[in-house]
Order: C-alpha cells, then structure tokens, then sequence
C-alpha cells in the first residue's frame, strides 16, 4: 500500500507541471494581452494613451518578454519566494486576493 501512495505522489509531480503549463499557455492564447484590454477601457472613457505609455506598462508588468521567459518567472516566484504575482485588475498581490 505505501508502494502504491508513493507511486501515486510520484506522478502527481509531473501531473502538476503538465497542468501549471497548460493553463499558462490557455491564458495567453486569446489575441492581446491586459495592456490591450486596459486602453480599450481607457478608450471608451474618452481618455487617449499613446503608444510610448503603453510599451512602458508592457515593460513594468513583463508583457513584452517572451511566453516562457514570463511562464519561468511566474513560476520562479511561486515556488521560490511564495509569490504569486500581482492582479492587474486589482492591483494587489494575488496571495492577498487568495
């Protein structure tokens, strides 16, 4: 029986990966990205931002790195330091938000 449990912790490691991966890549399919979304807000409130601004919240929230290089870092934080990242609706950390 303990073969089995650990047998089957085992592979929930793997398990886990697969998913985390998955559900990254399922979240950055959709065509544009928060910055995308936040200046069609902007838009229809009749506020303008240009396109030198939006580059720089692209830069400040790492939207214009590479997929993996933003999967690696999120990761990175999680299991490292226990950080989860930060809202970009809320603008709080999302271990607060938990």
């Amino acid at each position: 029986m303990a073969g089995y449990i650990a047998h089957r912790l085992l592979w929930s490691i793997p398990t886990l990966i697969v998913i985390t991966i998955a559900t990254f890549v399922i979240i950055q399919l959709p065509p544009g990205d928060y910055v995308t979304a936040y200046i069609a807000e902007l838009v229809e409130t009749g506020e303008v931002i240009d396109a030198e601004t939006a580059a720089h919240i692209r830069h400040e929230f790492g939207l214009d790195r590479p997929m993996y290089e933003q999967f690696l870092t999120w990761i990175g934080g999680i299991l490292l330091h226990g950080d989860f990242g930060l809202s970009l609706d809320w603008k709080l950390p999302v271990s607060e938000l938990i």
